[in-house]
């Protein structure tokens, strides 16, 4: 179904048939390696960053605000591990947040997992 909707350019029913595939629904990845986190913090950094429909805003009017999502994001954990009962580092799971958002560590996860 998916190679004759292909054929025919037919957006809507190649989506459709990606969402009806049960095998794409959900591939676990393995936990990912720390690497360099300085490098990830760098990549995240320039990464235009859209939370839930919401542009983080760099400068003036201008749509980007890496900086600022990680400025941002290191105040709310800092927040959570701090709560009552929370037995987490903040560095550790910023850290951990942000490996996973660089799309070099993802990229690299997806495709070994998808060609294993």
């Amino acid at each position: 179904a998916i190679s004759r909707s292909t054929r025919e350019n037919d957006r809507k029913q190649v989506l459709k048939s990606l969402r009806n595939t049960r095998c794409l629904l959900y591939v676990p990845l393995d936990p990912s390696q720390p690497g360099e986190i300085s490098a990830a913090i760098s990549e995240v950094a320039k990464e235009p960053i859209i939370l839930n429909g919401v542009p983080f805003l760099r400068g003036a009017a201008r749509y980007g605000g890496g900086e600022d999502f990680l400025l941002m994001l290191r105040e709310v954990v800092d927040t959570l591990c701090k709560g009552e009962g929370m037995l987490c580092h903040p560095r550790a799971v910023y850290d951990g947040i942000v490996t996973r958002m660089a799309r070099t560590a993802s990229a690299a996860d997806s495709y070994f997992k998808l060609n294993s």
